[in-house]
């Protein structure tokens, strides 16, 4: 496995390569990448990307990408939201540095491997539509999509079809027939076979209709996603990107469009709530989604554009999918958006679609009012161990400096919790997470200091039901002398923390040493005067 101490490898094997590596690992579309100003391909906007530098492969967005900028490593970080360990990997993988994990056999450096470029939307199209065209739709599949709220109208519309590999190779071996020697550039399809367990297949689609990529969803589910693109990009064939989805049917001009992730959800939301609605693949790429919905409510007549959020349920406690949420309602507010957030119960399903299904209509939030509930969704998923906060929400909640006290305390029985960056590091947007409870501060040794606690109490005083500062001679990880019950002992015998708004005692006047009037300095009449008048008064 590469890590980033092999990056000056990694650049090194990539010159001369990088507008391609952008567009295979990064799926920046190759279109952008000639040097001239386009949209950029996570925030929107008109001519605000480009290409920089192709030696480095350095892009610019005046907007969304305009510092730590300088290679395209750090391209592929911005654009996929993955750290360094994980863009050198891939772009190892793909430039034949290391063994893909696919591919055991693979040599272990080969220079220059030519690799096929992802084919035009058009050639996407006609090959999966191809595909699809000689694919049934298996009768448990069909029920799985009609408990989910489709109608039977919308399966067939949506084109859905059942894949497995033991039984459809021949429908595969038309397809490259009749496509021919363009079928290398159709992500999926890799020796003859396509790079996919058995499982439903579902069409992503552009704005015209056009089919741009198909994600399969396994019969067998493992540990990884529900979801997973029809790919042999770790085979060496071209990758699908990250496009956006637009179900069947959909045009514009319109007055609100709805952007949530997945394809699946988009197409039951649309279906079920009237409402035209777009989809990301992932929470972190909810940008690509920009430009089509900025096209879909750009022209309306009311000259308002509304956008409407719906991230699933998990957000208050899901770091990642909690900042993505804050960072599009954010931007889309900046950008002049009328944005509307939903949200819901989790008890009424995870995503849009499983609230709409349930019969359920979500809550909608408007304007400012949105842009602060998405801050305190933020504020929740940020706060370590948010999801046992929320599985008791009234119970007392002992604040310390970091994750490893965290855990400490978590296995002595204790519900705890911390924000990146120790006490320090807290607003009043975390605490008003914990709103109603009551909250125990822990001085130890290794973690809070005193001062810090008190800061942290202030910022928690009349948002908590009760504050208290607890303090430890030893460290509260230390679970060999440290037990629940001397700890809550500790915390019921703390006083109460109170602001101190007691204000200074004043001394008295006729008591008090002033000093004297500095009357020497002024011309004699004028200090005379002034004495006289002080004397007076």
């Amino acid at each position: 496995m590469y890590y980033h101490t092999d990056a000056v490898k990694i650049k090194a094997a990539a010159a001369g390569r990088w507008p391609e590596i952008l567009a295979r690992v990064g799926g920046i579309d190759s279109a952008l990448l000639d040097g001239k100003h386009h949209p950029c391909p996570k925030c929107g906007g008109k001519d605000r990307f480009r290409l920089i530098d192709k030696a480095d492969g350095a892009v610019l967005c005046n907007n969304c990408f305009n510092t730590g900028n300088g290679d395209g490593l750090a391209a592929i970080m911005w654009m996929r939201g993955i750290d360094l360990n994980g863009v050198c990997r891939e772009v190892a993988v793909y430039l034949g540095l290391v063994d893909s994990p696919q591919s055991p056999t693979s040599p272990a450096l080969i220079q220059g491997r030519a690799e096929p470029e992802r084919a035009d939307v058009d050639t996407l199209d006609r090959a999966y539509a191809l595909l699809l065209s000689r694919l049934p739709l298996s009768t448990s599949h069909r029920e799985a999509l009609l408990r989910r709220g489709l109608t039977d109208e919308h399966i067939d519309a949506g084109g859905y079809r059942t894949w497995n590999p033991a039984d459809f190779q021949g429908a595969v071996a038309a397809v490259i027939a009749d496509v021919g020697p363009a079928i290398n550039g159709i992500p999926g399809f890799h020796n003859g076979r396509l790079a996919a367990a058995a499982g439903l297949l579902i069409p992503a689609r552009d704005l015209a209709g056009r089919i741009v990529a198909l994600k399969i969803r396994p019969d067998q589910v493992g540990d990884g996603s529900k979801y997973l693109y029809v790919s042999a990009a770790k085979q060496g064939g071209p990758s699908t990107g990250a496009p956006p989805h637009i179900p069947v049917g959909i045009r514009g001009p319109l007055d609100v469009v709805r952007i949530t992730e997945g394809e699946l959800k988009a197409d039951v939301a649309t279906a079920l709530s009237g409402m035209a609605t777009i989809s990301f693949p992932g929470a972190k790429q909810w940008r690509c989604v920009l430009p089509l919905a900025a096209e879909l409510v750009g022209g309306n007549d009311s000259g308002l554009r509304r956008i409407r959020v719906a991230f699933d349920a998990d957000a208050p406690i899901n770091r990642s999918v909690g900042k993505a949420l804050f960072e599009a309602v954010e931007f889309l507010i900046g950008e002049g958006y009328a944005v509307e957030l939903e949200r819901w119960s989790p008890s009424d399903g995870k995503g849009i679609d499983d609230v709409l299904a349930a019969g359920k209509q979500p809550e909608v939030i408007a304007g400012e009012a949105a842009l602060q509930a998405a801050r305190q969704i933020m504020a929740a998923s940020a706060l370590c161990n948010c999801s046992a906060l929320f599985a008791a929400p009234t119970s007392e909640v002992v604040i310390v400096n970091d994750e490893r006290a965290v855990a400490g305390l978590a296995g002595i029985g204790v519900l705890a919790t911390c924000i990146d960056g120790g006490a320090e590091k807290w607003t009043r947007h975390y605490a008003e997470v914990l709103r109603g409870r009551p909250v125990a501060l822990l001085v130890h040794i290794g973690g809070m200091v005193w001062q810090d606690a008190e800061k942290l109490a202030s910022l928690l005083y009349g948002v908590a039901s009760s504050v208290c500062i607890v303090e430890l001679q030893e460290q509260c990880h230390n679970r060999t002398s440290l037990t629940k019950e001397k700890l809550f002992a500790k915390c019921r015998a703390a006083p109460t923390w109170q602001p101190n708004t007691q204000w200074p005692e004043i001394e008295p006047l006729d008591v008090s040493i002033l000093p004297k009037f500095p009357g020497e300095i002024l011309p004699p009449v004028i200090g005379a005067w002034a004495e006289a008048v002080a004397i007076a008064t």
